[in-house]
């Protein structure tokens, strides 16, 4: 555990009352400087930009404003921001997406206070930190190669979707080819475009094309 300065820690929530339970085990460490907390996207953007703190400890799905999540934000526009998630789920495949985006941690959010601070003490020491509930899961996706990982990220109902979309289908024709409702195709499109890290159709043609998910 080699660092020589306080690790410079800000942490993003939606919901006060865990950020507030949250705040309090962070101001008990004696190496860690909290920076700040917030559960606005905008004050997050300004507080990152105007403090860099070492690390980003927040829900992966915070939303920011204009449809963008934290992670489709920090990374890109803070890249000396290390990014630790905290989960309500132990997904895997989401974890995958996770990885992609460019996050360096993953917490289930009832882990307990040691497992937090063990995890900010490794990313900090830039080493990645994975839920002891999948760390196997965890090590197995983050050295597995490219079309591997695809497999563990997409579901095979989505695989189709992507193919489909790929083939130039609206939501209308797909659901018309799989028989589903449009509004189930529309909700995997979302999913699919979240673990992407895309915004729109262009955004999954170019993501499927580049992972060699598609034939061109």
């Amino acid at each position: 555990m080699k660092h020589y300065y306080p690790i410079r820690l800000f942490v993003a929530d939606r919901q006060e009352v865990y950020l507030e339970g949250l705040s309090h085990i962070l101001q008990t460490a004696p190496d860690i400087d909290l920076l700040g907390t917030t559960t606005d996207g905008n004050e997050l953007t300004s507080a990152l930009t105007i403090l860099q703190p070492d690390i980003l400890l927040t829900d992966p799905t915070f939303d920011i404003g204009d449809n963008t999540t934290v992670l489709q934000y920090v990374p890109k526009t803070l890249p000396n921001v290390n990014i630790i998630a905290l989960s309500l789920l132990d997904d895997v495949p989401m974890l995958g997406s996770m990885l992609q985006a460019g996050v360096q941690g993953f917490l289930l959010r009832q882990c307990d206070r040691l497992e937090i601070l063990e995890a900010i003490h490794d990313v900090y020491n830039r080493k990645p930190y994975y839920s002891r509930a999948i760390a196997s899961q965890a090590m197995r996706l983050f050295s597995a190669p490219r079309s591997s990982m695809q497999r563990e990220i997409f579901s095979v109902r989505e695989k189709q979707i992507i193919q489909l979309i790929c083939q130039d289908m609206v939501t209308k024709e797909i659901a018309a080819r799989l028989d589903l409702s449009n509004r189930t195709v529309e909700g995997y499109r979302l999913r699919i475009m979240e673990k992407m890290n895309v915004r729109g159709t262009a955004g999954i043609v170019v993501y499927a094309i580049r992972q060699n998910m598609v034939e061109v």
